[in-house]
């Protein structure tokens, strides 16, 4: 574990930095750009912007978690298995963060389902 630190410092970096972005930018988030002016007045852009830079915050933490198992003193075992799940997490809470948006901050998005 003595090189590994450095792509979950790396990915922790790139997840805030994506965050930051969403949550300045939130118009550029996939598929807002392609909707039409009447879907756009159904889409509260501001608070998903925001829910997602809180969901990839927490991505980049949980991969700064991943990191700090390189520190001397944990016990090897242990230090697989937060590393490792300081990889699946984030990907997982992405894929969440993706379907919790739409689903939240889309007044239509469930009533396209209802028929």
């Amino acid at each position: 574990m003595e090189g590994c630190w450095i792509p979950a410092v790396l990915m922790a970096v790139i997840y805030s930095a994506i965050g930051r972005l969403v949550a300045r930018y939130p118009e550029t988030m996939s598929g807002y750009n392609t909707m039409s002016a009447e879907r756009k007045k159904y889409v509260d852009i501001q608070a998903a912007g925001r829910c997602a830079a809180r969901f990839l915050t927490a991505a980049g933490y949980i991969s700064l978690a991943g990191a700090l198992t390189a520190i001397p003193g944990i016990p090897e075992n242990w230090s697989h298995r937060i590393f490792g799940a300081s990889i699946v997490i984030p990907i997982m809470l992405l894929f969440f963060a993706a379907g919790w948006t739409s689903w939240k901050y889309d007044r239509k998005f469930l009533k396209r389902f209802k028929k």
